[in-house]
């Protein structure tokens, strides 16, 4: 039962209550044909004739009606304004008796509401200021209209005569009732539920005081009705719109609470139950919400059981506890079938047993290998065809088939080609599951639809189909976008042997619908190319070799590498004397002029350069402007000034026309920061269940303390494990942890400007202990000082089970040619060094028996996942000891061992104790290889191993490749700058290959090392960014004389020391700022490289 909205459907389709007299019932049909004329002005005239005449008779809903249609009919008049019709009915509040004053009342109170969200943006973007306000309320800011709606439902509220006067004779003010009218017996009722409404929605938020009310999890809105209603909440803040809800929710449930119908009671007590679920944050909020909502629904008799038993029931699916969801809300639809508590159990049922099936496989089969998953709910028999299809007309058809009705009955009366069916396990906990199945492997090549279906009809009835385009073929197709070319190979799928002489066909265009085919022939590596030229971005491949085929089942995109055309580049670099300005100051600035030619390797000052320096605002307009010329050195500099009288915001410094560049920072009329806030680190690392205490302290910025200033503080906590974890994943499963606040409160400085932050350091129970996680808590302290001003900090504190944290690591390039050195680091979780004593032990890790095929289809959870050992050695087995030796760390808390082992994958852990005795662990992985093998010994599909990823002209870049398959080969290619200057295949029978180069100046940039391999129709491919820096360019700047205090008024003088490659010999200009650091507070200065 709701007021009906004057903007949408107010007043509509009501029936006129029979108390009317006979000339009111002709005046409101005269008005309804005057409003289909589109005649407002007549319509407003004959309604303020129903009003007047209803009113003198004591017809107030009947009056307030006319009422709102007349000021809604004159507000159309004036052009549709919502503003217009709000003034208008505040006007007429002071006209109306006493008894209508209370549902005109909440009809503003909804206006006002309505108005705020039409402009939301607007009041939110307001800043709120301490001028008062005048009546136009269109310039109001978020508070003051918040108090305006809170202060008409407040009025509407305070009638105690609402409370004896039935809902039912204010009919023709109200929609028909979409609830049964004894759940809101009075016209209190139906205001006070209108206002929490307005409470309970979160639109005022952002508008909370600095003592804002909070409920937490522990109060009692969420206990059994006696405790809340003697709750009695200590706050400050009294106009909270938390804090009105909580009232008024106290109030009717006092109201109603020994009525002999339970009705109203009930379902206020519901819904003041699901807005504390709803709003609170925190841990345990659901399990208290369950056991609530539960008493109600057990202890209710009435239909309200079941509206209360589909809350339970929902809590419990939110949970994951489906089984007992449903048979929760079973009781519930069965007892009251046809109530709203019903029909929502029933959705609910219906939800939890929805039948569901996803069948996923690979796009190509080519041996037994191959596989499909089910993944699948609520049924127990998956059924497939494989039709034939023709490749060139489903391209065409840009391989759809859901939605194009034609093609898919067309694929769904083809006479199969083969046809099966899988049981499924039962889901008896109603939970999706997945299975894994061999596809047939007596199936002729070519290219097919799998079509799957949960009848073995396939009818489309009740039914899910899934059509799945896939090939059978021995080739491979290998495909990329690199350099404006598509590029690819065609190899045997299972040997990953290059095909020489396949015919490439290709269809690649702008648009999905339109491609021009273009034709070539691979070559003896089994690579083609094609030019793409710029936005070509879909396309499609089709391979043939003599009766073989392969192509792709699904519209590509090539989207990326795509290369502009080398050209000579310019640009020009700004350096800002500070980051942000008030107006009327002066912007100091340098610019350096730089031009380059990659492919040429030309890179250079611009000198004499004649370039036209220019100011720019935020709506992107010329302020001012200024020519200069670069120097000898390629720079420039010079100044400008911030304007006074204009837009505040974001400006920028640009060049105009070439060499372009440009710099951004902020014209402001700030206020120096006057103090800071620094918090401090507790003098002992605390545990976990202790009270933490924080020092902190404000200043000014002289270091003078600011005394007696108030503030706030929250602590948040979220969970970290150590880098070593990844393991867990393959064996008890991935434990998630949200971000969670666990602490706020005010807070107050000394005299000294010191204050102490207090909390207790809850861990998060939902995670076991044995997986060492540790909690960072994160402190915000905001302080305000008695002019107003507010500054802030920050810190961080890690708190474990443990109050040690050991962590180890190798380099990644490990072979036999000498030992493996293992660094070792033991710390507080606050990061001071500890010294500790403990033991290293080497496992041998036991290999599969052959090389695993990486799976395509994922798991559909963890927990299948990590029943699996797969291709990723971190979830092998341990196997025996390699090596062990004791060790302990040095004061600064490192230790390093080195062990001599043989090729193999190996994981070591260095284990110690805290200082309380518990275990503390670092695990690290390591695969050791042989630089001169020409066979691998692990079984990995595929390893990439680079010794170095950056390296100085002058050395030798070694990378080893292997495969772990009794054959196999890969395709290396060598790319620098774009191009690809090496490109072979590995030899024949090798499993294991070293690459070596010397690297020379002109690969100075880096260049990228490709990998491509495929076996047993996988693509094991790798790419390897190799950095050569321009060291040789490299200069370094060094304080040699620096001051650090200064007097006002004094100069002084700094000496920098500029060193390196040839930096004695050349003649070098340098640029170097100082600036006030108070104004970091406001933008953080820093300066581009490039």
């Amino acid at each position: 039962m709701k007021l009906i909205s004057i903007f949408s459907v107010l007043f509509l389709g009501l029936a006129l209550a029979q108390s009317q007299t006979a000339n009111r019932e002709t005046l409101w049909k005269e008005v309804l044909d005057a409003e289909k004329k589109g005649l407002p002005k007549t319509a407003a005239a004959k309604l303020q004739t129903i009003y007047d005449s209803a009113i003198q008779d004591g017809k107030f809903a009947e009056g307030i009606k006319a009422l709102a249609k007349k000021i809604t009919h004159e507000g159309t008049i004036q052009g549709n304004k919502p503003a217009e019709k709000i003034t208008r009915l505040q006007d007429e509040l002071e006209k109306v008796p006493d008894q209508a004053k209370p549902l005109l009342e909440t009809i503003l109170a909804h206006w006002y509401w309505q108005y705020f969200q039409q402009n939301r943006y607007r009041f939110i973007q307001r800043t709120e200021t301490d001028e008062p306000l005048g009546k136009d309320f269109t310039t109001w800011d978020l508070p003051r209209i918040y108090r305006e709606i809170d202060l008409h439902f407040s009025n509407a509220l305070a009638d105690g005569r609402l409370k004896t006067i039935e809902t039912s004779k204010f009919g023709d003010l109200l929609t028909k009732p979409t609830l049964p009218e004894n759940y809101r017996p009075t016209l209190y009722d139906f205001i006070a539920h209108e206002a929490l409404g307005f409470y309970t929605s979160g639109e005022f938020a952002a508008a909370k005081p600095e003592d804002a009310f909070e409920i937490n999890v522990e109060d009692p809105i969420l206990s059994t009705l006696g405790k809340f209603l003697r709750w009695k909440p200590q706050t400050t803040d009294k106009e909270s719109p938390l804090r009105k809800a909580v009232q008024l929710f106290q109030d009717i449930l006092s109201f109603h609470r020994d009525d002999a119908n339970s009705a109203a009671r009930v379902d206020a007590d519901i819904t003041r139950l699901l807005y504390a679920k709803n709003s609170i944050v925190g841990e345990g909020k659901i399990d208290r919400f369950i056991e609530t909502i539960r008493e109600i629904a057990e202890k209710e008799p009435s239909q309200l059981s079941a509206w209360a038993r589909f809350h339970w029931a929902n809590a419990l699916y939110e949970k994951g506890e489906w089984l007992e969801a449903r048979r929760i809300a079973i009781i519930g639809r069965d007892q009251f079938r046809n109530s709203r508590g019903g029909k929502r159990c029933h959705n609910l049922v219906a939800q939890i047993e929805a039948k569901n099936i996803n069948v996923t496989t690979e796009s190509v089969w080519n041996n037994s290998n191959a596989e499909l998953s089910v993944v699948y709910r609520n049924i127990t028999e998956a059924h497939f065809r494989l039709v034939k299809a023709n490749w060139l007309f489903q391209r065409a058809k840009r391989f759809r088939i859901e939605g194009n009705q034609e093609n898919r009955r067309k694929i769904l009366q083809k006479v199969p080609v083969k046809k099966w069916k899988y049981n499924l396990r039962p889901t008896a906990d109603f939970k999706q599951h997945t299975q894994f199945y061999p596809v047939p492997n007596d199936v002729p090549p070519g290219f097919y639809y799998l079509i799957s279906s949960t009848k073995a009809d396939f009818s489309e009835n009740d039914n899910l189909i899934q059509y799945t385009p896939i090939w059978i073929s021995e080739l491979s197709l290998v495909l990329r976008s690199r350099a404006n070319h598509i590029e690819g190979f065609v190899m045997e799928a299972n040997s990953g042997e290059p095909v020489d002489g396949a015919k490439i066909s290709i269809w690649l265009g702008n648009q999905r619908d339109k491609a021009t085919e273009l034709k070539s022939i691979s070559d003896k590596n089994g690579f083609f190319t094609f030019k793409k030229y710029q936005r070509e971005y879909y396309g499609d491949v089709l391979a043939q070799h003599g009766k073989k085929q392969i192509g792709t089942t699904s519209n590509n995109g090539f989207w990326g590498g795509q290369l502009s055309k080398p050209k000579l580049e310019q640009s020009i670099i700004f350096f800002t004397d500070r980051a942000i300005y008030r107006p009327s100051q002066t912007i100091q600035f340098k610019g350096i002029a730089l031009s380059w030619n990659h492919e040429k390797d030309e890179y250079s000052i611009i000198k004499n350069k004649k370039i036209t320096v220019a100011l720019r605002d935020p709506n992107g307009q010329e302020v001012e402007k200024i020519d200069l010329k670069t120097n000898g050195f390629g720079s420039l500099s010079g100044s400008l000034t911030s304007p006074k009288n204009r837009l505040t915001g974001k400006y920028s410094i640009y060049s105009k026309g070439f060499p372009r560049g440009s710099s951004g920072f902020r014209i402001e009329e700030y206020k120096r920061p006057k103090f800071l806030v620094e918090l401090g680190k507790p003098k002992q690392s605390p545990k976990l269940g202790d009270t933490v205490e924080l020092q902190g302290k404000a200043t000014d910025y002289t270091g003078s303390p600011i005394g007696e200033a108030t503030g706030k503080f929250s602590v948040t906590r979220q969970a970290r494990w150590p880098a070593w974890w990844r393991w867990h994943y393959w064996r008890g499963g991935q434990i998630y942890s949200q971000q969670r606040q666990v602490a706020h409160g005010k807070i107050e400085t000394k005299p000294d400007g010191s204050f102490v932050i207090k909390f207790t350091a809850i861990p998060d129970n939902n995670i076991p202990e044995a997986t060492e996680p540790t909690f960072v808590y994160i402190i915000n302290a905001d302080i305000t000082d008695s002019s107003g001003e507010t500054r802030s900090d920050n810190t961080q504190l890690q708190i474990g089970y443990t109050s040690l944290s050991a962590t180890m690591n190798t380099e990644s390039w490990q072979t036999t040619d000498k030992p493996v050195e293992f660094k070792i680091t033991t710390q507080s979780l606050s990061g001071t060094p500890k010294a500790a004593k403990g033991k290293l032990t080497i496992h041998f890790l036991k290999q599969p028996e052959k090389v695993i095929r990486k799976r395509l289809i994922p798991f559909s959870t963890n927990s299948e996942k990590n029943n699996v050992i797969n291709e990723n050695p971190d979830s092998w087995p341990l196997g025996e000891v390699a090596s062990s030796l004791e060790l302990t760390t040095d004061e600064k808390g490192q230790a390093i061992a080195k062990t001599k082992l043989e090729v193999g994958v190996y994981r070591a852990t260095f284990e110690t104790k805290d200082r309380f005795g518990k275990p503390v662990k670092a695990i690290q992985s390591i695969t050791v290889l042989n630089t001169q093998a020409k066979h691998l010994a692990i079984r990995f599909p595929q390893i990439v191993s680079s010794e170095k990823r950056k390296i100085e002209p002058g050395e030798i870049f070694r990378m080893i490749w292997g495969t772990g398959y009794d054959k196999g080969r890969t395709f290396i290619e060598l790319e620098h700058r774009n191009k690809i200057i090496k490109r072979y295949w590995t030899q024949p029978g090798l499993t294991q290959h070293l690459f070596e180069m010397p690297v020379e100046e002109k690969q100075r940039g880096g260049f990228t090392v490709h990998v491509t391999q495929v076996r047993e129709n996988r693509l094991l491919s790798s790419s390897q960014r190799i950095d050569v820096p321009w060291t040789n360019k490299d200069l370094k700047v060094k304080w040699t004389r620096l001051v650090s205090k200064l007097k006002p008024g004094q100069k002084e003088t700094w000496t920098a020391t500029v060193t390196g490659p040839k930096a004695e010999k050349v003649v070098a200009e340098m640029v170097a700022t100082l600036y006030d650091a108070s104004l970091e507070a406001f933008a953080k200065h820093y300066w581009k490289k490039k």
